[in-house]
Parts: C-alpha cells; structure tokens; sequence
C-alpha cells in the first residue's frame, strides 16, 4: 500500500503539472537555441554538434531557476493564502501582453516566460532551500550579462564551394571592391546635394572618382537588387524575386567568373538574404556575415540596456573582418571583395548613437525609437502613421545613413593601410532606397517609385577613372558585372551571358551608348501573407499584381500584369505626383522602350500570383533574423 504524501509535500497532480511546464520549456529552449546560434561567438564542435548549444542550454536551466527563485518567492505566500492569487496571475498576463505589443518579435520573450513558469512551479511544489536561490541566482546572471552585453565576435565563416583556382595567378589584374549601402535612396546622400551631410565619405570618394547622377536599382528590394549586381541579369531573367527568392540553380555568377580567372572572392553581408543558401553567395569563396548583438538582447528583455552600449548592426565585425582577409590573403593574386553595409536599413534606431542620433533633437529620442518600429510595422501590416513619426523615422534614417557612410570611410582606410589603394577600382552603391509615405508606403516592400529605385553610384579606380568626373548618362545595376570583368582583363568568351554592358565607354570619355533601365517587381507574397495574419478578409489590390517599367529620359512609363499603366515626367514632375496615363495616352515610344527591354522573357508576366510564399531555401537560424527584421511572419 503506498504511502500517503508528507503533509505539506505536493501530490501527484501538481508534479505531473509541474513536469508538463518543464518539458514546454524545454522544447521553446530548442527553438531558442536555434534563434540564438547566430549571436555567439564560435566555439568548438563535439561530434558535428556545436559546443554552444550545450553552454546556452545551462544558461536557460540557470535562467529558470532564477524565474523559479522569483515565482517561488512571490508565489509562497499565495499558497497560504489562496484569495489572493488572481492579482500576481493577472499581473503576469498584463505584463506579458504589454511585452509582446511593445516587442513585435518575440520568439526569446516566449521561452523565456516557459522556462521562468516551468521552473517556478517546480520550485513553489519542491520548496528549494534559501541557498540554492542565492547561488542560482548569481549563477543566472553572471551567464545572462556574459550573453547579452559582450559585443559577438564575427560568426562563423562558411565557404562555399565555388571553382577551382586555376593556371597562375594574375598578378597583374587589379583588386575589386564593391561597397553596397543597404536602403540608400539618392535624394538622402549630401553627395548628391542633400541639406544634410549623410554622406561625407561617399561625397569625398565622388572627388576621386566618377558620380552617377542618373543610376537605378534593377527592383525594389535587396535580393533581385543584388542578384542583378551578381549576374548582371534583370529580375525576370535570373528569377530571385519575392515570389522565388532565391538564385536559379546553376546560374553563373561575376564572382564564380572571377575565381576562374583566378581572382580570389569574398562576401562580406550584413544582410542576411545574402547567404548561401538561397544562391546569392555563389562563387565567393570566403563568406563573412556579420550580426548585430541587438536580437540578442531584445530576446532577453534587455534592449534598452544593451542600447546603453555601443549599438551596431555589424559594421564594426566587417571592417574587423576585412582587415583579417587583407593580412591573410595571397599578395600575388588580385581579389573581388563584396561588402553589404547594413547600417541605413530599418530598424533606423540600431546604430550608435553617436551618428545615428545626430539629427535629433534630445527631447525627440525616446519618441523617435518608437517611431522606428512603427515604420517597420508599416512597412508589412500596412498601418498608418502621424505625420510627425514620419518625420522622426526619417530623422533616424539619415543618422543611419551616416552610420553607413562611416562604416565606408573604416573600410577604405583599411584599404589604404593595407591594401593596393592605387590599383584597386571601387564601386560604392546602394541597392535600392526608401519611401516615407511619399505614395502611401513606408519602407521598400513594393513599387517601382523614384525613392525606391534611383541610387547612389560612385566609382573611383586611380590612373583609369578621371577625378571629379559627374555623369549623366543612365547606368544599371545589370553594367557592373561587365563593368568589373573587363576592368579585371577576363576575356569576354569566358563571361557569363548578361544583358548589361560594360561602364567603360562612358567613364573613360567616349560616347556613351544608349541604356534603358529596366525596373521589375514581383508580387511581394511574404508582406501580404504577413498583412492577412493581421487582417485575414482584407484584401490590398497593390499587393496583387507586378510591375515593370522603364526610365527613357525624364520619363518612366510602368505597366502592371493587371494591364493598368502609369507615366510619370521627372522634369515637371520629379516626386511623381501626378500619372501623365490619366490625362491622355502614352506616348508609343514609352510603351515600345519597355517591349523592347522585356523581349524573350520566357517568365508568364500577367499570370495569376501565388496563393502563398514559396520556401526562403534560408536556413532557420538566418529565417529567425529576417523574423527580427519583419520580413517574416
């Protein structure tokens, strides 16, 4: 016959209740763990599994009993009195609701809620001695400061395969830099004649070198941007749009040419659609992302003090990073270095202070932080915003901006103190800009508007490129593959097939050849999806279609798989506030400029969008970034 409990001891039911809690949690652990793996640095690997995993599984058993400590220490008296128990319960739901609304990304809050609750019935049902609190106690947050407020080491670097180094190097060939400022509209940089210096760096650069007055993006956000820079290829020809966002299998890169010629290739991303899994590191034989510490500390409920710090978005691990590549490189083999300088994009508030607040006031700051978030809210749910919070997202992104630029001014002095600055061509640009309500939307999630596709591009090569040279003349994202492989002396035979063409002609003082640039937009499947979790019956008819235009001149027709149009004149028009397609027909030159770009596509533009976003092909733990960044839902 059993034994009846102790008095005072719990029964059975409690401790199955209990061991239910702890099993929850410790399955949010094993999602957590995968979120987090991005934000350590690395460690050694026992048996293929990384060694962290089991570090960061200690830190949340230590973290629990703290939560245990807390809960049991609050929810013993409770016990002796049971009317009073629905004040702590709703407290804890009230807090948790004003978390989560004030906190769009959640994933750590979730776990750490499960293992606090978890581990606090345990320790309200097993009434742990008053010593093993206090040691748990200083135990948990000796490992929780370690995580959050030491600055992460760059990630791990993977290598992906790309061809074989082959024949002897070419010495002789010169370096290749190419600096991508994320989310920099043109009207934004003071190279470009802005109000504000944003750009100090980029502008001083444009002296060196050449200034594109009239560049434009191949679309409206980062990877078809940078999968046209990589093969020189418009969106519906190399397929990496929001509805497939990923690089067609087997297509040939610039830096897969450029290893072949026996150029060695690097990426360096803090963006994190740029990965291999999704093919827009193909060919770079040495991978570098960097990660900001900022999830890390959202995760565990400390953002505001980790913000006490020094914030970055991992510009300071890239500049690190490119100084390691430059001292362990092979001086007799010219190299390709890529660089995506994630500083100007959203969430504006993430830099350091000391360039990202400049153009506040100090009495906006805390207002302007929520202003932040809320534009990225905008962005994919779609809601509206006062007026004023524009203003302040916008204040916040020109400081980001200026974080950016700084970002370039460390890696040009790396550069020049380790480099061939003389023999080296660098391309600066960004991959597309930035709307603030300008025509209804925030951020860059779709449109082919003039703030979203017209970009800065800067290019400064010693001795080919004369200095301080401004030119008009139309360039696209599609030239700069050519551009690149003709500065670096690859035969043309051995090219990729691209439909743009080299930059030469125009830079080096001969006439310039006529361009058409081409601007794409899928249907953007990952922000509607997203909008319908908020809003299940809404409908976005902006969502539902693509887009195509051009730009010939100061013009730039658009047509939608809708068959609807519009056409805009910069020259009296240049915020395209009024659609010339209203007023009258479109000039038969506007509408055979775009057949003529699109002819051969084999892509069905005008059929129906998919239901449903199809699979990022990323890996979870760069799918819990773009979680964090609202890409995903």
């Amino acid at each position: 016959m059993p034994l009846p409990p102790a008095p005072g001891s719990p029964g059975p039911l409690p401790r199955a209740a209990a061991a239910g809690l702890a099993l929850g949690a410790c399955g949010f652990a094993v999602e957590g763990l995968l979120a987090a793996r991005p934000f350590l640095a690395p460690l050694p690997r026992v048996e293929g599994v990384e060694a962290f995993l089991a570090a960061m599984a200690a830190a949340w058993l230590a973290l629990g009993l703290l939560g245990g400590a807390a809960a049991g220490a609050a929810l013993g008296p409770i016990r002796r009195r049971p009317h009073h128990a629905p004040l702590p319960v709703a407290g804890g739901i009230a807090t948790a609701i004003a978390a989560l609304g004030r906190f769009q990304f959640h994933h750590g809050m979730v776990l750490v809620a499960a293992s606090a609750l978890a581990f606090g019935a345990a320790w309200l049902l097993a009434g742990r001695p008053k010593l093993l609190a206090a040691g748990a106690f200083g135990a948990t947050a000796a490992v929780w400061f370690a995580l959050v407020l030491s600055p992460p080491s760059a990630a791990a670097e993977a290598v992906t395969p790309a061809p074989a180094l082959a024949g002897p190097p070419p010495s002789a060939g010169p370096d290749l830099v190419v600096v991508v400022l994320d989310t920099v509209r043109v009207d934004h940089s003071s190279a470009y004649g802005y109000r504000r210096e944003t750009t100090p760096v980029l502008a001083g650069l444009a002296r060196e070198g050449a200034l594109f007055t009239r560049a434009f993006s191949s679309g409206c956000w980062s990877v078809p941007a940078h999968a046209s820079l990589f093969t020189g290829l418009s969106p519906s020809a190399h397929g990496a749009t929001w509805e497939s966002p990923h690089l067609r299998e087997g297509l040939p890169t610039l830096a897969g040419a450029l290893a072949r010629a026996g150029w060695r290739t690097a990426l360096f991303t803090g963006n994190p659609w740029l990965s291999p899994d999704n093919g827009l590191a193909r060919g770079f034989q040495h991978y570098r992302p960097s990660v900001p510490v900022h999830p890390v500390a959202r995760a565990f409920l400390l953002r505001e003090l980790a913000e006490a710090g020094d914030r970055d978005k991992g510009g300071a691990q890239t500049v690190r990073a490119f100084g390691d590549f430059l001292e362990a490189r092979d001086p007799e083999r010219p190299y390709l270095a890529v660089f995506n300088v994630f500083e100007p994009h959203g969430p504006y508030d993430e830099v350091p202070a000391d360039c990202g607040d400049r153009f506040l006031d100090a009495g906006d700051r805390r207002r302007a932080r929520r202003a932040s978030r809320e534009a990225e809210i905008a962005e994919f749910e779609g809601t509206a915003m006062a007026e004023r919070d524009v203003g302040l997202a916008r204040d916040l992104y020109d400081g980001a901006i200026s974080c950016g630029d700084r970002v370039l001014g460390e890696l040009l002095d790396v550069l020049a103190r380790s480099g061939r600055p003389d023999r080296t061509a660098v391309v600066v640009l960004s991959d597309h800009g930035e709307a603030f309500g300008e025509h209804g939307a925030m951020g860059h999630a779709y449109g082919l508007w003039r703030e979203i596709v017209q970009v800065p591009l800067v290019v400064r090569y010693p001795g080919v490129v004369p200095p301080g040279l401004r030119v008009e003349a139309p360039a696209r994202m599609v030239d700069l593959a050519p551009t690149l492989l003709r500065w670096a002396g690859v035969p043309e035979a051995a090219w990729p097939a691209m439909e743009g063409r080299p930059l030469q002609p125009i830079l080096e003082g001969g006439e310039a050849e006529p361009r058409v640039p081409l601007l794409e937009q899928y249907v953007p499947t990952w922000v509607r999806a997203a909008r319908r979790v908020r809003h299940p019956t809404r409908r976005w008819p902006e969502l539902e279609v693509r887009r195509r235009a051009v730009v010939v001149g100061d013009r730039r027709y658009e047509r939608r798989s809708d068959g609807s149009e519009s056409l805009y004149d910069w020259s009296a028009d240049p915020g395209e506030r009024v659609d010339l397609s209203v007023a009258g027909p479109v000039p038969a030159e506007a509408r055979r400029a775009l057949d003529a770009a699109t002819a051969g596509r084999t892509a069905p533009f005008a059929a129906p969008p998919p239901a449903a976003p199809a699979p990022t092909g990323l890996d979870p733990v760069t799918e819990a970034r773009l979680r964090s960044l609202g890409y995903l839902r």
